[in-house]
């Protein structure tokens, strides 16, 4: 989030002091506006499928310490026999 806000304040810091007509600034504003929010997009999806990714793993995890944890619990009071 600090990049794109940096980026930001760098664009409107280049237009503001770049001898330029003001059409032209506008349009690599335009442009660069543009960049910025295709990398916020993709930004997003990624931190997206690394969360998702990410429950999963916890999930499998979980399941695996309910699977071990019925594995060492007695099943029926430890009296070994079942009816």
């Amino acid at each position: 989030m600090q990049f794109i806000f940096g980026a930001i304040v760098g664009a409107i810091a280049m237009a503001l002091f770049a001898p330029q007509r003001g059409d032209v600034t506008r349009e690599e504003l335009r442009a660069a506006t543009e960049d910025l929010r295709r990398r916020a997009d993709d930004l997003s999806e990624r931190a997206k499928r690394a969360s998702e990714e990410a429950q999963v793993r916890t999930q499998k995890i979980i399941d695996e310490a309910r699977k071990q944890m019925q594995d060492i619990r007695p099943r029926d009071g430890g009296g070994g026999a079942t009816a």
